[in-house]
């Protein structure tokens, strides 16, 4: 072999270590995580609803690649222009799922965790991302120069 072949299949195993591996199932609880997560946080999602917007918000679940999940909460005039809330499970590197809401980072398996997750939220609530559509880049920006 010469040094230029060396170099390529270094190349490729740096490349095959760099692609994104779908979480493995090794303990057996990834649906089960999965299902537990879905009602804790749909049903909190749907009492801020209830309590403090007096069902005027709409909650949305959707599952993204690999079985990870997002919920939202939306609320204002309508959904395109309202203010949110979102919660994602996702998992790390080990597999070990967890919920990121904003920028907290929620274990699923901490005995605590529906009153931390409940805690996060209402301070999210007070806190929300608001949508704002993209506009156009460089429409009728320009200096005609």
């Amino acid at each position: 072999m010469t040094w230029m072949d060396d170099l390529r299949e270094e190349a490729r195993q740096r490349q095959a270590a760099r692609r994104p591996i779908p979480p493995s199932n090794t303990d057996g609880r990834t649906e089960e995580d999965t299902v537990y997560a879905g009602k804790l946080v749909r049903n909190l999602l749907e009492g801020l609803n209830r309590e403090i917007l007096q069902g005027r918000g709409s909650v949305w679940e959707s599952e993204v690649t690999w079985g990870l999940r997002l919920w939202e909460l939306w609320w204002g005039r309508t959904r395109v222009e309202g203010q949110y809330i979102v919660v994602t499970l996702l998992r790390d590197s080990r597999g070990t799922p967890y919920l990121k809401l904003n920028r907290i980072r929620l274990t699923l398996r901490d005995p605590n965790l529906e009153r931390r997750l409940q805690r996060a939220l209402r301070s999210a609530f007070l806190q929300p991302r608001v949508y704002t559509p993209r506009q156009a880049e460089g429409a009728g920006t320009g200096t005609g120069q």
